[in-house]
């Protein structure tokens, strides 16, 4: 796991299922196998497949949770906000943890370069009005995000 100061992942997001991964007690219980054991380890794997079972959604859902904590820390400590340009606007992203992505973080075209005549990358990151406008946008679609997941968790209020 990543540094406290700097998480970048969770415990049981490493273990549930993802868009990009089986579970780990799934690879596990694929491993072990299902055939040519001793009644013993058959009982035993047998009982460790039905926990799992049972299970299932409260791990998904400390995931869930984990992956929320991460991204509202985030959030709330918003640092190092990139800023770049292509072609004919400015975009900036910031670090935002997704279980389901290759890629973690949150990115946005701030606005075309044409409106800021004269000005670098750097003198806008200088900046604050600018600055606040770029973390404002950055936060917004954080909120969204995270929003969108707090409906999902099945045993916490919103």
């Amino acid at each position: 796991m990543g540094k406290l100061n700097n998480l970048t992942e969770g415990v049981f997001t490493t273990i549930v299922e993802t868009q990009k991964k089986k579970s780990m007690y799934d690879m596990f219980i694929e491993n072990i196998g299902t055939t040519h054991h001793s009644p013993r380890l058959t009982e035993l794997v047998s009982e460790y497949s039905d926990v799992i079972q049972r299970n299932k959604d409260l791990f998904e859902n400390l995931a869930l949770m984990e992956e929320l904590i991460i991204q509202l820390k985030q959030r709330e400590n918003i640092k190092n906000l990139k800023l770049y340009m292509v072609r004919d606007y400015i975009y900036a992203r910031a670090s935002f943890y997704n279980i389901n992505s290759k890629v973690n973080d949150v990115r946005v075209i701030v606005d075309r370069i044409d409106i800021y005549p004269n000005k670098t990358i750097e003198d806008l990151s200088m900046d604050k009005d600018f600055m606040d406008k770029v973390s404002n946008k950055i936060k917004q679609i954080m909120d969204r995000d995270i929003q969108n997941k707090l409906k999902k968790l099945t045993f916490v209020e919103v």
